[in-house]
């Protein structure tokens, strides 16, 4: 059949029919429901995250969580709280259809950490999407949460030898980047530090943004600092401090949240 008219009468509407009105109307945003609950709020304690209840719209599909969920995640570890939609699971029931004890059974949605977002069209033969509700920077005992404007959808992710980017459609961008310290053993005032060191981001912001870094491995109780040639649009300098002489080399992730438009 070459038209097809879903909103009509006897019409059998399916749910990625369904899906396919609510992004149209939504202009192909995904969502957070403003004033619905606590709105998905994520806090963290320990290496443990917790989401409040609320509902979201992705990719025109309604998704609630309807009380506070815990999400563990990876010690020295950075990346995503996201909602998953995943279509290549099946759902499956309990109790027999059209009696009281049957009840439908979602293993299409989940709550994952995850390194990567991964936004295919739904729409169009996808079945994988990621969508953020907070993106996180992990130590050895703590997590660090960044607020997502969850109203904004994703225009882009990319990654090159220079890191991995995020850019949303209010105009903020995330870059993130693995680099080494090499120790911090260089005198600085009552402290030591590493040498200064460049990272080129892995796509030019318009504006300055904000940059800080984490310790992933190597040394304990270090932090970050700005290095000696600044930061820009196109890079930022960086070294790490401690209150101790190490020589050994330490794994840091950085990270830039600034305009791309």
């Amino acid at each position: 059949m070459g038209l097809k008219g879903y909103t009509f009468d006897r019409m059998k509407i399916s749910p990625k029919a369904d899906a396919l009105l609510y992004h149209s109307m939504l202009d192909g945003n995904d969502r957070i429901v403003k004033g619905y609950k606590d709105e998905l709020k994520v806090v963290a304690t320990g290496l443990n995250t917790y989401v409040s209840p609320g509902a979201c719209v992705v990719q025109g599909r309604l998704i609630e969580i309807d009380e506070e969920m815990q999400l563990s995640v990876s010690a020295n570890d950075s990346g995503y709280v996201c909602v998953v939609i995943d279509l290549t699971q099946n759902n499956t029931s309990t109790g027999e259809a059209g009696t009281p004890d049957y009840q439908p059974v979602n293993n299409q949605i989940r709550l994952e950490a995850v390194k990567e977002l991964v936004q295919q069209n739904l729409h169009d033969g996808g079945q994988l999407y990621t969508f953020p509700l907070a993106s996180f920077n992990s130590t050895g005992t703590t997590v660090a949460l960044t607020k997502i404007n969850h109203n904004q959808r994703i225009v882009e992710n990319g990654s090159n030898a220079n890191g991995s980017w995020t850019k949303f459609a209010d105009g903020t961008m995330i870059c993130r980047h693995l680099m080494i310290a090499k120790g911090t053993s260089v005198p600085r005032g009552p402290l030591f530090a590493s040498p200064s060191t460049r990272w080129t981001y892995p796509i030019a912001f318009t504006g300055n943004p904000m940059v800080t870094a984490f310790a992933r491995s190597g040394a304990s109780g270090v932090w970050y600092a700005n290095g000696d040639e600044g930061a820009g649009v196109q890079y930022a300098s960086w070294r790490m401090l401690n209150v101790n002489n190490v020589s050994s080399d330490i794994n840091v992730e950085l990270m830039a949240i600034g305009p791309w438009k």
